[in-house]
C-alpha cells in the first residue's frame, strides 16, 4: 500500500505564488536599475533614484501593519504594477538638481550658489509639477473601492498596496531624494560628462523623428486620433474573462451519478475514473474520495466523487492545461457519469459568485418541477451544439421513493381528532423525538424515541394509533397512506424554484461562449411565468492586469512622444504628464498621454493575445422572460 499522501494544500499553491511575486518584484527593481542607468549615465543619481523604491515599499509595510492589513498575492500585485513608478518622482527631482548644478558650475566662483540653497529651490520647481501628476494617478485607481462584492475583495487590496507606494513614493521624492541629491551630487565629478553613447543616439534619431512631425503636425495628430478611434471600436470585439485562469498545480475532477446509488457503487465508479486518470502523461498522483460529510460547508452525498489530480511542475508541463483537461475529459467520456472538470480554488470563486461550481450557471425559473426538467432537456439539447463547451450537464434531480399521508379533515373531526395533532404525532414517531440525555462520564448521549424500520411502511404507519376523545384509533382511520415518489431535492433562489445547468469553457473565450449561449437563450420559447438568467466568471489570477498596466504605461508614453515633444531621458516617467524645464515629461501629458494609453495599451493587449479582464458575470439578470408583467 502506498504512503499517504496530500493530494492538494492551498497553502503550498499560496506559497507558491506568493515567492513567484518577490521574485518578480526583484526582477522589475534589477530592471529598473539598468533603464536608469543607461539613461542617467553616473552611478550617483542612479541610486539616489532607485532609493525610491526600497523605502516606498518598506513605507508601505508600516502602514499595513498599522491598519491590520496582510501581505498577499493582490497587495504584492500592486505593488509590482507600481514598481517602474517609484522612481518617477525621484527622477524628476534628481534631474532637475542635476541641471541646476551644471548651470551653477558656468558661473563665477564668486557668484555660486549654496549647495543646500541650489538644491532645496531645484526640489522646489519641480514639486507642484510632481504632486499633480501623483494626484492624479492615485484619482485613477480610487473606483476600485467602489466595486462591489467578489470584484472588491480581490481589487481593493491591490488598490491600496499601489496607492500607498506610491504616495509613499512622492514623499520620498521631496524628503529623502533631495538629502541624498545634497550629499551626493554636488561634488560630483562627471557632473559636465554629457549624455551617454546609447542616449546621444536616441537623441538623434528622436530629434529627426521630431522635426517631421513638428514640420507636418497634422498627420501625426490624425494618425494618433485614428489610433485611439481604432482602439475604442476594438474594445468590444475583445473576448472577455472575469479573471486570466492560472494553473494551480492540481485538476479537480467531479463524478456525478444520480442521487440514490449505494457508496459501493460509487466509490467502484470513482476508483475505475482513477485508474483512467492516471494514464495521462502529466499526473503525478490522484486523490479520490465519495460524498462529504453533513457537517461540511461543502456537503455532498454519497452519489457525487471527486479527484484531486496532481500536476507536474508547470515547468515541466509540455501541454497547455486546456489540453491537458481535453485528454481527461476524452478518457472518463464512456463513463455513466457527469463530469465536471476545473481547479480547487477556482471552483470556490465560481461556488461563490453564480452557486454553483463551474464557469457558466444557467438557471430556469418557474413553479412545476417536471416543466423545469423538459425545458432544461430541451435547452441542453441546444447548447450542446455550441462551439467550446464542456462538462454540460443538469443539475441532478430524481424522482426518490415516498410514502405520502393525506389527513381526511372530515373524518378526523368526526373522531374528534385536530388535524395538527396527527401531524405532530406522525412526525415524532417517524423522525424521532429526543426524551432525555445519558451521561457516561464526561460524555453524553441524547435518547431518542422514534418508530422501527419495520414500521415504517405503508401498513405500520398506518397501524399507529392515535388518541381520541373515544379511545385510540389507527391512522389509516383519518388519513389515506399509499406509496408515491416526488424530487429528492427542491432547490430555491430568492424564494424561486429552479433548475440549473452548468458548464465550463475549453479551447475558447468564455465571453464568446456566453455570447453564443445568450443566442441560444434568446431563440428559445419558455412558457408563461419561467425565466432565465445566466452566471459566468472565470478563474482566479491577476496576470493581464499586470501586463495591461505594463503594455498601457510603455505603448502610452510611445504615441505621447510621437504626438508632443518629450525629452527621451524623461520616459521613464511619462506617465505622470509633469513638464517642467529640464525636468522632461509629456508637456500636455494630462490630456494627450489618457487616449494615447488606451490605443497603445489596445494594441498592445491585442498583440499579445491576451482576453480584456474585467468583471462581467451576470448573475440574477433575466436573460429570456416572454411577459415580463405576467411572469
Amino acid at each position: 500500500m502506498d504512503e499517504p499522501k496530500v493530494t492538494f494544500r492551498q497553502a503550498s499553491f499560496i506559497e507558491a505564488s506568493i515567492t513567484t511575486l518577490q521574485g518578480k518584484l526583484i526582477g522589475a527593481s534589477i530592471f529598473v536599475a539598468v533603464i536608469l542607468f543607461f539613461f542617467l549615465g553616473t552611478l550617483r543619481p542612479t541610486i539616489i533614484a532607485l532609493t525610491a523604491i526600497p523605502v516606498s515599499i518598506f513605507m508601505t509595510a508600516l502602514v499595513f501593519q498599522y491598519f491590520g492589513l496582510s501581505i498577499n498575492t493582490m497587495t504584492l500585485g500592486g505593488l509590482a504594477i507600481a514598481i517602474g513608478g517609484l522612481v518617477d518622482d525621484a527622477v524628476v527631482g534628481v534631474e532637475n538638481v542635476m541641471r541646476r548644478l551644471k548651470v551653477d558650475r558656468e558661473r563665477h566662483h564668486d557668484h555660486r550658489m549654496n549647495p543646500h540653497e541650489l538644491v532645496a529651490s531645484a526640489t522646489m520647481e519641480v514639486r507642484s509639477a510632481i504632486l499633480y501628476a501623483t494626484i492624479i494617478i492615485v484619482l485613477v485607481f480610487l473606483p476600485l473601492f467602489a466595486l462591489p462584492g467578489m470584484e472588491g475583495r480581490l481589487f481593493v487590496p491591490l488598490g491600496i498596496a499601489f496607492i500607498v507606494s506610491t504616495l509613499a513614493s512622492l514623499v520620498v521624492s521631496v524628503t529623502v531624494t533631495p538629502v541624498l541629491a545634497y550629499y551626493l551630487l554636488p561634488r560630483m565629478r562627471s557632473l559636465n560628462h554629457g549624455d551617454t553613447k546609447l542616449l546621444a543616439w536616441l537623441k538623434r534619431g528622436y530629434r529627426s523623428s521630431l522635426q517631421r512631425v513638428l514640420n507636418a503636425p497634422k498627420p501625426a495628430l490624425v494618425a494618433a486620433g485614428l489610433a485611439v478611434l481604432l482602439a475604442a471600436v476594438a474594445v468590444p470585439f475583445f473576448a472577455k474573462t472575469f479573471l486570466p485562469p492560472f494553473n494551480e498545480g492540481t485538476l479537480l475532477v467531479g463524478l456525478r451519478l444520480n442521487p440514490g446509488v449505494t457508496l459501493a457503487e460509487s466509490s467502484a465508479l470513482a476508483q475505475q475514473a482513477e485508474r483512467l486518470v492516471k494514464q495521462v502523461p502529466e499526473v503525478t498522483h490522484v486523490g479520490r474520495r465519495s460524498g462529504r460529510a453533513e457537517l461540511d460547508e461543502h456537503a455532498e452525498g454519497v452519489h457525487v466523487s471527486e479527484l484531486d489530480v496532481g500536476l507536474k511542475p508547470a515547468s515541466e508541463l509540455t501541454r497547455s492545461m486546456d489540453e491537458i483537461s481535453a485528454d481527461i475529459r476524452a478518457r472518463l467520456v464512456n463513463l455513466p457519469a457527469s463530469i465536471g472538470i476545473g481547479q480547487p480554488i477556482s471552483h470556490r470563486i465560481d461556488h461563490m459568485l453564480s452557486g454553483v461550481r463551474s464557469q457558466i450557471a444557467i438557471k430556469i425559473f418557474g413553479d412545476d418541477l417536471d416543466t423545469l426538467r423538459g425545458q432544461a432537456d430541451l435547452l441542453q439539447s441546444k447548447l450542446a451544439a455550441v462551439p467550446g463547451i464542456a462538462d454540460l450537464e443538469i443539475e441532478k434531480q430524481v424522482l426518490a421513493p415516498q410514502i405520502k399521508v393525506r389527513v381526511d379533515y372530515a373524518a378526523a373531526a368526526q373522531y374528534g381528532v385536530p388535524t395538527p395533532q396527527i401531524l405532530a404525532t406522525l412526525q415524532s414517531l417517524v423522525e424521532g423525538e429526543k426524551v432525555t440525555q445519558i451521561v457516561e462520564g464526561s460524555r453524553r448521549f441524547a435518547l431518542v424515541v422514534r418508530l422501527p424500520e419495520s414500521a415504517r411502511s405503508v401498513e405500520g404507519l398506518g397501524n399507529i394509533l392515535l388518541q381520541t376523545p373515544n379511545g385510540a384509533v389507527p391512522l389509516s382511520k383519518v388519513a389515506t397512506i399509499e406509496d408515491g415518489d416526488g424530487p429528492n431535492q427542491i432547490s430555491r433562489d430568492d424564494g424561486k424554484r429552479r433548475i440549473v445547468l452548468s458548464a465550463n469553457a475549453q479551447g475558447r473565450a468564455l465571453s464568446e461562449i456566453v455570447e453564443d449561449i445568450r443566442k441560444v437563450v434568446g431563440e428559445s420559447k419558455l412558457p408563461e411565468g419561467y425565466f432565465i438568467t445566466l452566471g459566468a466568471v472565470s478563474g482566479a489570477g491577476r496576470g493581464v492586469q499586470t501586463g495591461g498596466v505594463v503594455v498601457h504605461r510603455v505603448f502610452g508614453a510611445y504615441v505621447c512622444g510621437a504626438v508632443q515633444p518629450i525629452p527621451i531621458s524623461h520616459l521613464v516617467g511619462a506617465d505622470h504628464g509633469e513638464y517642467s524645464p529640464g525636468a522632461g515629461g509629456c508637456g500636455a501629458g494630462p490630456v494627450a498621454i489618457g487616449p494615447a494609453a488606451v490605443g497603445g495599451g489596445t494594441g498592445g493587449l491585442y498583440h499579445a493575445g491576451w482576453h480584456l479582464g474585467a468583471q462581467w458575470h451576470f448573475e440574477g439578470q433575466p436573460l429570456h422572460q416572454p411577459d415580463a408583467n405576467r411572469g
